[in-house]
């Protein structure tokens, strides 16, 4: 921000164009109101054509990409503010660290987790610009729908859980092997270590989506979240449409 990293008196064009000239990953935010913008203009134009090889990527908020050209940003690849388009770009800028790339397997994680959040911060956002889409779904945001990539394993504990009367799911190590049940089923072979492994990563998986929750802090009884029984629901209406 330049009232906070360019000093008072400071010559901010200068500061600031030169910042520009080591940048090599790009991000702007288009909205209805800035789409037109000289200064946004002037910002891609100034790292582009400085460094070739510099990424510009424009964050479609509010706006279509047919509404984006023709103009400057028309030449660039367009996002648009939905999870697909959301999950690409962090891909992107996660490669464009070259050497200091995180795993994408845990950023994935991340990603999953955090996206509801950010949904509703994109919709917050889009009604400032029109409130009458305060009650409809905004293509840009897209419909609440199951975007989650969960394992077989998770899948079936969720749905179960969901079935159960108080959506809880129970999991405890006994002399036996570990015992993790839901709803009356039974979801871990006893004496079966593959078994075992697959239910501890079942549970970790769902409490990293925020689909449960450890309901005692003791990592012994867990409950269904709100988003986790509108997940499951997803799922079981898709397995009813597509029952094969």
């Amino acid at each position: 921000m330049s009232t906070l990293d360019i000093s008072p008196g400071g010559r901010w064009f200068d500061e600031v164009l030169a910042q520009l000239e080591q940048t090599d990953f790009c991000l702007i935010c288009l909205t209805p109101d800035n789409v037109r913008s000289p200064w946004l203009y002037f910002e891609a134009g100034a790292i582009a054509a400085k460094h070739r090889q510099a990424r510009v990527c424009t964050f479609l908020t509010g706006i279509s990409p047919s509404q984006v050209g023709p103009g400057p940003f028309a030449q660039y690849q367009a996002t648009n503010s939905d999870s697909e388009g959301v999950w690409l770009l962090v891909r992107e800028l996660n490669k464009s660290l070259k050497d200091r790339t995180h795993d994408e397997g845990l950023i994935k994680t991340a990603f999953q987790a955090n996206w509801p959040r950010l949904r509703e911060y994109l919709k917050e956002a889009l009604l400032l610009y029109d409130p009458r889409d305060a009650g409809e779904t905004d293509s840009e945001t897209e419909a609440e729908s199951n975007k989650y990539e969960l394992s077989s394993e998770s899948t079936d504990l969720l749905v179960e859980a969901t079935a159960d009367r108080n959506g809880t799911i129970g999991m405890a190590a006994t002399m036996h092997g570990l015992f993790l049940q839901t709803n009356g089923k039974d979801f871990v072979k006893p004496d079966n270590a593959r078994s075992e492994a697959k239910g501890r990563a079942a549970i970790r998986e769902l409490i990293q989506l925020g689909l449960i929750e450890d309901r005692g802090h003791k990592g012994e009884v867990f409950r269904v979240t709100a988003e986790g029984y509108r997940v499951a629901d997803e799922i079981v209406k898709t397995k009813m449409s597509n029952p094969d």
